[in-house]
């Protein structure tokens, strides 16, 4: 019975530790949002800015020769400009 409520106590031990980890860990990726926030010079909501950065994206992918980088790029690219400007993909 002994050994029993000592493993508990060690799982309980563990878990802790690893909430305490957890826990840490959301608060360093909070402060690091609301640095980020302060940052943001551009409106990533706007399509015309969305197409701008996946066109460089997409020049990125291509001097890593990661064509399927390219294709991912490409295809985002015909699903804003369909969305903003209806113009028919395919």
């Amino acid at each position: 019975m002994n050994d029993l409520h000592d493993t508990q106590r060690e799982a309980i031990f563990r878990l802790r530790k690893e909430l305490d980890i957890a826990e840490e860990r959301v608060r360093l990726m909070t402060n690091a949002i609301k640095q980020m926030e302060g940052r943001i010079t551009k409106d990533y909501s706007s399509p015309k800015v969305q197409i701008e950065v996946l066109r460089e994206y997409m020049m990125v992918m291509i001097a890593l020769k990661d064509w399927h980088g390219v294709s991912d790029a490409a295809n985002d690219l015909r699903e804003i400009e369909a969305r903003t400007y209806g113009k028919h993909t395919g």
